[in-house]
């Protein structure tokens, strides 16, 4: 996914032989990044695991992806990383891998998929 992601400026992603999305990177990246924050970090953050702020965490090996329930509690977030002595490498507001939204879709069931890309 990181080398299509780098490599192509239009995807289409197939689940189980249908197609479960398709479009410009661009255009599928602003759609499903609006409360998403992508981290790289040293530290332990698992006080977010209960926080009322905190809709999902999903840990990709070298990026920690982090949804926030409302796209204005991002910098809440990034407060109480500071707060809690996190040492913040990269820390990308509204910002979303291939890997994460593919996760995202896939693991929904068909009518789940079919409402997520006609929102």
């Amino acid at each position: 996914m990181d080398f299509a992601e780098k490599m192509c400026d239009h995807i289409a992603m197939i689940d189980r032989g249908s197609i479960i999305l398709n479009g410009s990177l661009k255009e599928i990246k602003q759609k499903y990044a609006q409360k998403n924050v992508s981290l790289n970090y040293e530290g332990n953050i698992s006080f977010l695991k209960n926080h009322h702020i905190i809709e999902k965490i999903s840990d990709y090996g070298n990026t920690t992806g982090i949804t926030v329930k409302d796209a204005s509690q991002i910098q809440q977030l990034l407060k109480l990383l500071i707060d809690n002595n996190i040492s913040i490498q990269k820390f990308s507001a509204n910002d979303i891998s291939l890997q994460e939204i593919f996760v995202e879709l896939a693991g929904k069931e068909e009518g789940e998929i079919l409402e997520a890309i006609n929102v």
